[in-house]
């Protein structure tokens, strides 16, 4: 086990603190560097987590399904977790996520005023729908993708992250309609459909794809007003 020292950026003993990459509903995300491994992770605070039945039923059905899908290149890794040493197995309410790392992700590169080329595209949708073909083999639906949870390398490796609202196939007496990012619901969702499949995971992988190709120079209407005038 270990903890973070309240008075420096190590966390005690392995993992030392580079600098916060985010703040999620739970919690901050840090870049550390893991001293036995020698790589630099992810780590994610997750507090209160017994103050909501739901959102721990989240926690930890992500955590099982990140420990299920850990063989995938395409798949976030799950390293390690931990609890602060203050705290006790019996008694706790705050855990640490120790996650793989990655350069971006597609909803960052959404927003930055460049240009992708079309072998981009490619190879960022190839790598999402390899991922996601290994989550259905798998029997898992993960029915919240869209760019945030789609994380990116600099050489256009997609990791899938995110499995909060993930389910299991077999568990279809709990699926339910409230999933997905409106942007990236597909219709039967917005229908209130509740035998749905896994086919809702395609159709956001679609919407992403569209987003994706209004990246392309060609097909920006600036550039096509340009070009043609």
């Amino acid at each position: 086990m270990a903890y973070f020292d309240k008075n420096t950026t190590v966390l005690v003993s392995r993992y030392r603190l580079n600098g916060v990459l985010g703040v999620g509903s739970y919690g901050k995300v840090w870049s550390a560097y893991d001293q036995l491994t020698n790589k630099v992770v992810a780590i994610k605070k997750i507090a209160r987590l017994f103050n909501d039945l739901t959102d721990c039923k989240r926690v930890l059905r992500e955590i099982c399904l990140l420990n299920l899908l850990k063989s995938h290149n395409n798949i976030v890794k799950l390293y390690d977790m931990f609890i602060d040493e203050t705290q006790t197995l019996d008694n706790f309410d705050t855990i640490f996520l120790v996650l793989e790392i990655s350069d971006s992700d597609l909803r960052k590169i959404l927003k930055q005023n460049i240009y992708l080329t079309e072998l981009h595209v490619v190879n960022l949708v190839y790598n999402l729908l390899c991922g996601l073909h290994f989550l259905h083999l798998s029997g898992v639906y993960h029915r919240d993708l869209k760019p945030a949870n789609c994380l990116v390398n600099k050489d256009c490796v997609v990791k899938i992250c995110d499995f909060g609202l993930s389910r299991n196939r077999a568990m279809k007496k709990q699926l339910t309609t409230h999933v997905v990012t409106r942007w990236y619901r597909a219709p039967e969702l917005i229908l209130l459909e509740k035998d749905y499949t896994d086919k809702i995971d395609v159709w956001s992988v679609g919407c992403i794809f569209s987003e994706l190709l209004q990246m392309i120079q060609e097909n920006c209407l600036d550039y096509r007003s340009i070009t043609t005038s």
